[in-house]
């Protein structure tokens, strides 16, 4: 430090832009590593074992007989995390409903007046610090898997992370979950965001009070509010970094996996896959019955033909050749083998597919799943649209609240809003972009609409037609279209 402050005297006076790069490295620097610290989400000296318990039908019975309480709400968000370890058409059905949201589609919509002067400038300013902070967002890097944790376990907690005088098109924000033991929903806003209280009571486990350090400081003012009044044990977290989405956002008063009703199903089929994998093991033994014969017209008890000392000797050298899927046994009967042969092999195997698909029919979706029913393109279609609105119409609008939420806090008075599309989904987007395409060659202002479709932001969008036009000027070089069977005609 010494040196350093010998160096900056003896230099010459520094120019106001040098000094502001000085202090934008600064601040990279200290946000590099309250990035790090953030991020740490587990201590790797210490390192939890994890289990879960085992789960039958008889345990699922009980907690839906009362899946409002507390401690039946838990059991079961437990067990849809067991069933997604467990089963792969469990983890299918999520999936499935978790990749219908596409957050890359959206529209960023400025407040125009139709009546007085805009300020085209400030408006301009507004537009890209808006599509800045989106970009810094990195919503469709995340969504899946906070997406997978909702259709799950119907609600999941988060909390944002970050760097608020970096720059904004730089990736540097991200949503931490947060453990769903601890957490839960304690308000909702005038937009329809809900926020969530958490329980501070996590941090006096020897394990999580590590994370004190690490967490926003928020969290250790909370928490020594918390020591000083043990009725402080639930907290509301700042509306502003806490977000929290729910599947079933009509009943905020209760917790419950979204496929709860699907659970007996799934079960049912793992027992029955469990039952054909016994049955194929047991397929593959045999049983050989050596019989010794008794002598003809004897009075004698067990007088057999040859003796057991001899028969032993034989079956002896008869089971050192025999593999271990055929055993061998002596008696005084017929020599017959046993085999336990799946006499229902097909059978069985309907079975599973069956029960494969009614779980498939149960949860709703579409055939898309279930490749043994895959008929009819326009069934299919129909239906893989009715399931994009199903699978965007609960979150798509909690997502759309809480990030313009989110712009109206970090950057107020921008008079900008976000606005998703809601009837895109992976299945239905080559329509969309037809759609869009057509109506832009109409003179409708979807450009930029059309532009997210194709994988492009608007931000970037923007920056490669500075680049093409501007700088390559590639209007000047490309004039004549790319070669095709329509230029050829």
């Amino acid at each position: 430090i010494t040196t350093s402050r010998k160096n900056v005297n003896s230099s010459k006076k520094r120019t106001p832009n040098e000094i502001a790069q000085f202090t934008k490295e600064q601040k990279r620097a200290a946000w590099a590593q309250q990035v790090q610290d953030a991020l740490k989400l587990l201590d790797l000296t210490n390192i939890p074992s994890k289990s879960y318990t085992t789960y039958n039908l008889d345990s699922l019975r009980n907690y839906l007989k009362n899946p409002l309480s507390d401690s039946n709400s838990k059991n079961l968000r437990k067990l849809s995390q067991y069933l997604y370890v467990l089963s792969a058409h469990y983890r299918r059905i999520i999936a499935y409903f978790s990749s219908q949201i596409d957050t890359t589609a959206y529209n960023v919509i400025p407040n125009i007046s139709m009546t007085e002067d805009n300020d085209d400038e400030k408006i301009l300013q507004n537009y890209e610090q808006a599509l800045k902070w989106i970009e810094k967002m990195n919503l469709p890097g995340q969504i899946f898997s906070i997406l997978t944790t909702a259709w799950r376990e119907d609600c999941v907690y988060l909390y944002a992370y970050y760097d608020e005088d970096g720059e904004q098109d730089v990736n540097s924000f991200i949503l931490l979950p947060m453990d769903p033991e601890y957490c839960k929903i304690s308000s909702i806003n005038y937009d329809g965001t809900i926020n969530y209280a958490f329980d501070f009571s996590y941090f006096d486990n020897s394990t999580n009070s590590v994370y004190l350090e690490y967490w926003d400081k928020s969290f250790q003012t909370m928490y020594n509010t918390y020591q000083n009044d043990r009725n402080q044990k639930w907290q509301e977290l700042d509306p502003e970094r806490a977000w929290c989405f729910k599947v079933n956002a009509d009943q905020l008063d209760r917790v419950i996996p979204p496929f709860a009703s699907l659970f007996q199903d799934i079960i049912m089929l793992e027992d029955l896959k469990g039952i054909a994998n016994v049955e194929d093991e047991l397929s593959i033994y045999k049983l050989l019955v050596a019989k010794i014969d008794t002598l003809s017209n004897t009075q004698e008890v067990d007088d057999f033909q040859i003796s057991l000392d001899l028969a032993t000797q034989f079956i002896d050298k008869i089971n050192g050749v025999l593999p271990d899927e055929i055993g061998l046994v002596l008696s005084p009967m017929t020599i017959e083998p046993i085999t336990f042969d799946k006499n229902v092999t097909t059978e069985k195997s309907n079975s599973i597919s069956k029960s494969s698909s009614n779980l498939f029919e149960s949860a709703g979706v579409s055939q898309i799943l279930d490749s043994s029913k895959i008929t009819g393109s326009t069934a299919v279609k129909l239906k893989q649209i009715f399931d994009g609105v199903q699978g965007t119409k609960p979150l798509l609008q909690q997502i759309e609240a809480r990030v313009n939420r989110f712009l109206d806090f970090i950057v107020p008075d921008n008079g900008m809003r976000v606005k998703y599309m809601p009837d895109v989904t992976p299945y239905s987007k080559a329509d969309k972009i037809t759609q869009l395409k057509d109506a832009a060659s109409l003179g409708l202002p979807v450009k930029t609409a059309y532009l997210t479709l194709l994988g492009v932001s608007p931000l970037d969008g923007h920056a490669l037609s500075y680049m093409e036009n501007n700088i390559l000027k590639l209007q000047d070089k490309w004039q004549h279209p790319l070669q095709s069977s329509y230029t050829q005609a």
